[in-house]
């Protein structure tokens, strides 16, 4: 989440289309939604909002909010066919391995490939690791994209659970710097395994 964001700093085939997304709900509305959630979370780097403790805060802002406004939620649901039935109720009747779906209007949100993702495993300690990030100044391209990034190279040394973080957590020596955050950490087959979510340092004193 980013405070700050505009229609600008989006690519779309329609540039209209961000505008008119972006009028209707704004970052601040979003913002005001992690708040009445009482979610805790700090500002970064450009206007960068993160939870102070777990993302999963916003899963389940979001499932929350899902089941007061009677969402129903289908996994592993594949759509086959989509037709649009004339006369004067014009509905659309979606065909869906899970069944047929009817509706008076359809919107359908599609993203890119992701990254592949992987997971690591007490076998893998003492492999290489390799932390990706934007701690130094960001900078917008021509192109559109943001950039130089940062990696590092580290090696696992182990996995161990946070209670306040509520998931397993990988513990590598990669350096990491402010603005790292949020970064993906990759294995060696190029799986991003986990993301950078804080740092520890040392001193001569321990």
């Amino acid at each position: 989440m980013v405070r700050w964001a505009v229609p600008e700093d989006y690519q779309c085939g329609n540039p209209f289309f961000c505008i008119s997304a972006m009028t209707r709900y704004t970052p601040q509305d979003f913002i005001d939604l992690v708040e009445k959630h009482r979610i805790p979370y700090h500002e970064k780097t450009l206007g960068q909002l993160f939870c102070n403790g777990s993302s999963q805060e916003i899963v389940r802002l979001l499932m929350t909010e899902c089941e007061r406004a009677g969402v129903t939620i289908r996994l592993g649901c594949e759509v086959t066919e989509i037709k649009q039935n004339g006369g004067q109720n014009n509905r659309f009747s979606i065909e869906t391995s899970l069944g047929t779906v009817t509706a008076n209007s359809l919107v359908m949100a599609t993203g890119g490939q992701s990254i592949p993702t992987g997971l690591a495993y007490t076998s893998d300690i003492a492999s290489s690791m390799m932390a990706m990030g934007y701690s130094g100044e960001l900078t917008h391209l021509e192109d559109g994209t943001i950039g130089p990034a940062t990696a590092n190279i580290g090696v696992l040394s182990g996995i161990v659970n946070f209670v306040f973080f509520d998931v397993d957590n990988l513990v590598i020596d990669a350096a990491v710097d402010p603005g790292d955050s949020g970064g993906p950490v990759f294995n060696l087959d190029g799986e991003a395994v986990g993301t950078t979510r804080a740092a520890q340092v040392y001193t001569d004193s321990g």
